[in-house]
């Protein structure tokens, strides 16, 4: 028995940013271009992490098939950005009657 190696060829979507940077997912790219343009930025909140990290929610959970309590928990999720991280800037135009 012996072994032989033979080339693979793999077709993967990549993104492309209007700079040229190359990233791996659209999301990626979008969040790129929204930050460069100024139309998206960090949340002053919780610095971009989603969460408040200095609010941990302990947590006990039962598991019924071992009988045994196992703990964890999770930090708050951000008020202000929901857990994204980051806040989009909306620009709102309003009509006036005279």
């Amino acid at each position: 028995m012996y072994t032989k190696k033979e080339p693979v060829t793999v077709e993967k979507e990549v993104y492309y940013s209007d700079d040229g940077h190359r990233f791996d997912t659209q999301e990626s790219c979008e969040n790129y271009e929204k930050r460069k343009n100024g139309t998206r930025k960090s949340c002053e909140r919780c610095h971009g992490f989603g969460v408040l990290l200095g609010n941990f929610i302990p947590e006990k959970t039962y598991r019924d098939s071992t009988g045994e309590w196992t703990e964890g928990g999770h930090h708050e999720t951000c008020p202000v950005c929901h857990g994204k991280g980051y806040l989009d800037k909306h620009v709102v135009t309003t009509e006036t009657w005279d």
